[in-house]
């Protein structure tokens, strides 16, 4: 019969026995619930295994502070945060492991590097830059410096304009109870004199 399938006979068949009656049984195809066969669980995913961690040791600095991550994975990138103190500035930053020195490129007092496979020291050079200072006023013209700080051994260029009716007598840089005279003006005018270690004043005296 369409639609029914044949689930067996009541009562069930036994040895034949005489004038025995049976009778088929037919059911639904649409009831016949076939139960899915059990599947194996998937076995979950191995955790990735973690990444070695390498120690960043700083160097003490004298003049600013370096600020960096205490440890890093390999190829990672890691920067390096370097605030000079008041006075200071940044000469380099650099960073080293075994036999390798590396010197790092950066603005702002920003600098990175890729962490390698092994522990790292990072340091940095500071300089310390000295102020120029000049009077605000001067009787019979202006002084001016191309700068108001520099480093020890900088070139400084000084500029002297004398008022209508005044000339320059002499150029003076002190610092630290010595007095520099400036005496030879280049083709422009402009003195010129290599910044000492110490903060200076420049100053002038004008003959009118």
């Amino acid at each position: 019969k369409a639609g029914y399938v044949f689930a067996g006979w009541s009562p069930e068949l036994a040895p034949a026995e005489a004038d025995a009656a049976y009778t088929a049984i037919y059911i639904p195809i649409d009831s016949i619930i076939v139960e899915p066969e059990p599947q194996p669980e998937p076995e979950p995913e191995p955790e990735p295994e973690p990444e070695d961690e390498y120690t960043i040791t700083t160097e003490q600095l004298e003049g600013g502070t370096i600020t960096v991550a205490e440890t890093a994975a390999a190829d990672e990138t890691v920067t390096v945060t370097v605030e000079p103190d008041e006075g200071y500035e940044v000469e380099e930053v650099y960073v080293y492991y075994g036999e390798t020195s590396l010197i790092l490129e950066g603005a702002e007092g920003k600098y990175t590097f890729t962490m390698p496979a092994a522990d790292v020291t990072v340091g940095a050079v500071m300089q310390q830059v000295y102020t120029i200072s000049t009077p605000e006023q001067l009787e019979g013209g202006t002084v001016t410096a191309d700068k108001e700080t520099a480093l020890a051994g900088e070139t400084v260029t000084v500029t002297v304009e004398p008022d209508e009716g005044y000339l320059v007598e002499s150029v003076i840089v002190t610092y630290e109870g010595t007095e520099l005279r400036l005496e030879e003006a280049d083709e422009d005018g402009n003195y010129t004199f290599e910044m000492p270690a110490a903060m200076v004043t420049v100053g002038a005296m004008l003959e009118g």
